[in-house]
């Protein structure tokens, strides 16, 4: 082969195949290698990715292969999927600096092999490909919450694990339903503008051929986080390690968004279920006090804006729920680094905590170990904007995109529904926890500032070093700055969408609605404030598995044991007492070294079940 074929192949290596080989050296390089390895294999990905021609194609393959009948198809770039993969590779290049001081090596390998199943996922052709990178990117994932070497984060696991398997085995029968009624393992979107009315029809009709559909819908809405599937998300994203956090926030559910996009455009069941989840998710992201909580909840929420224009379907929707997924990746990725830093400096991961050294009545807050400083307060509140839809940062060109969509398909009261959502994002995140963490702290300063001066002066109580990592503050602020970047210039983003874009943010109504959310949330939080800080957790439709669980396994699994315990017993004394009788005298026959040697309590067992099964069958003919 020359070397001008070695090029070409080389060139058209699948992204996610030079992740997971690379990531397979990770354990062999010492630990300050680990992270440029990881940067350098992201960097990689980039370029091989955009190294190939840009068409508006709805489908360019490029590498193809065979299995049996069917043929393979694990890398097709097309516009949507190299939009996805596109912002994947950056959140891994971004994510991969933060974990610069990551002393974990099987951290830093399920963190690639998890970037590669997400990249698989959107690069993948074929179902067949897209369920072998599905399942990677699952295992992988649970490895990050694991890697946190908690009791929480371990039963968490278990459970964030157990909801991926059943969604990959829904997956999987959909695949199969599919592949039989069809003949192809070809990804084919199902017609659009598809009922949901039309699909519970025709599966009524006929349910071995259209089954495939529903139970496709039912794995991927599991990754999706949509409401009631949705509890794996919060209960994982705020136990895993905290560098796992920033990867876990972006690739899972927008993964998930990609498949609907691909395969379920313009399903109505949709839009009902994106504004449950904006509503759902911003609703108990006020009730919660853990930070990493907040913004998963806030996850949800957002996910429920994709999730409602994908159930419009008309190309400004679609192409408002990709750039979406675009954006929120960009800054729901800077603020769980930011979450990081605050719990580095706070000492804890809630918002406030009662400070029981003060014996007064009213339980002031614990304040935090050392005061945070004004640098990550500017970076958070870059992400807090933005993913509150202020002008001039990345989500202000995708969630008016998406709210517009809604308008002109005539489904004004899901407008006031997102709109209305919008309100309680910035509500919890830009000024719930800014407040709790930076401004509380300062006020409470000026009333006891003696004691204040004294404990910013110690820094650490315990005195560990109170700098962090300049890797995290440059990853944080290279996050700021793509969130300005394609705020400022929306162009870029939009030039890679898979429609034309007939939308410009910078224009009388978005920009007007941006500003009556950031004045509706100003004026709920000083009515709400007081209300909105409360210590403790927040259980949802996690309870039924909390609290439910001890009672159905003592229910289930116990009870169980105990009856097959109870048959067991029974069943031996009946073969023991028959093979006794059979015997004739006790005392004769073999010694008890002999039937160990023998295996006789099994020759037992054997006649005593023959026996009594003819002497049943003997009644029964003589009746």
């Amino acid at each position: 082969m020359d070397l001008q074929a070695i090029a070409l192949s080389m060139v058209n290596l699948p992204p996610s195949i030079i992740l997971a080989g690379g990531a397979l050296l990770i354990p062999l390089l010492p630990r300050y290698y680990r992270a440029a390895w990881m940067m350098l294999l992201s960097i990689l990905g980039l370029a091989f990715l955009w190294s190939l021609p840009v068409v508006q194609a709805s489908e360019y393959c490029v590498v193809s292969a065979s299995y049996g009948n069917y043929s393979l198809m694990p890398y097709v770039s097309d516009p949507l999927g190299r939009l996805f993969a596109t912002i994947f590779l950056l959140v891994l290049l971004t994510g991969s600096l933060y974990a610069w001081s990551l002393d974990d090596p099987g951290e830093s390998l399920g963190t690639m092999l998890y970037g590669a199943g997400a990249v698989g996922v959107v690069l993948a052709g074929d179902y067949l490909s897209l369920f072998v990178f599905w399942e990677l990117m699952a295992i992988a994932s649970t490895w990050l919450i694991w890697s946190r070497r908690s009791v929480d984060s371990s039963a968490v696991g278990v459970r964030y694990l157990i909801y991926h398997l059943l969604g990959g085995g829904f997956l999987l029968m959909g695949i199969l339903f599919q592949v039989h009624s069809t003949g192809s393992i070809q990804l084919q979107p199902f017609t659009d503008g598809l009922s949901w009315a039309t699909l519970l029809q025709d599966i009524a009709a006929s349910p071995t051929t259209t089954l495939g559909p529903l139970f496709l819908l039912l794995g991927v809405g599991i990754n999706a986080a949509v409401v009631p599937f949705h509890a794996w998300l919060p209960d994982a994203y705020a136990k895993a390690s905290w560098t796992g956090s920033v990867f876990m926030s972006a690739l899972t559910t927008k993964s998930a968004i990609y498949v609907m996009i691909r395969l379920f455009p313009g399903l109505d069941i949709l839009l009902v279920a994106g504004l449950v989840m904006a509503i759902f998710g911003t609703i108990y992201g006020l009730l919660s006090n853990n930070v990493r909580q907040i913004l998963s909840y806030s996850i949800i929420a957002q996910l429920g804006y994709m999730m409602a224009a994908i159930g419009v379907g008309s190309e400004m929707a679609l192409n408002g729920a990709a750039a979406h997924a675009f954006s929120h990746i960009l800054y729901k990725s800077l603020l769980f680094m930011c979450a990081g830093a605050m719990a580095f400096y706070a000492g804890r991961a809630t918002l406030m905590e009662w400070d029981h050294s003060d014996d007064g009545q009213n339980h002031p807050w614990k304040q935090p170990d050392k005061p945070l400083p004004w640098a990550l307060f500017v970076v958070y509140m870059v992400g807090a904007l933005s993913i509150s839809g202020v002008p001039l940062l990345s989500g202000f060109i995708s969630k008016p995109m998406i709210i517009e969509s809604l308008g002109k398909a005539h489904h004004e009261a899901g407008m006031l529904v997102l709109i209305a959502a919008s309100i309680g994002t910035f509500l919890h995140t830009g000024l719930k926890i800014p407040y709790a963490m930076w401004i509380k702290p300062r006020l409470d300063a000026a009333v006891h500032d003696s004691q204040q001066k004294e404990k910013a002066s110690n820094g650490s109580s315990n005195g560990q070093d109170t700098r962090l990592p300049m890797s995290q503050w440059i990853a944080m602020g290279v996050g700021a700055g793509l969130c300005l970047l394609f705020g400022v210039m929306p162009e870029l983003l939009y030039g890679w969408l898979p429609y034309p874009v007939k939308f410009s943010p910078f224009e009388a109504y978005p920009i007007s609605e941006s500003l009556m959310t950031l004045s509706g949330g100003f004026f709920a939080f000083v009515l709400l404030r007081k209300w909105m800080y409360q210590p403790g957790s927040v259980l949802d439709l996690d309870l039924l598995y909390r609290h439910g669980g001890q009672p159905l396994r003592r229910l289930v699994v116990d009870t169980s044991w105990a009856l097959f315990g109870a048959v067991d017993g029974l069943v031996r004394q009946v073969a023991s007492s028959m093979t006794q009788w059979f015997r004739g005298a006790e005392g004769t026959g073999p010694s008890k070294a002999q039937r160990f040697r023998l295996a006789q309590p099994s020759i037992e067992s054997a006649i005593g079940w023959i026996v009594g099964t003819m002497v049943i069958v003997g009644i029964i003919l003589l009746l």
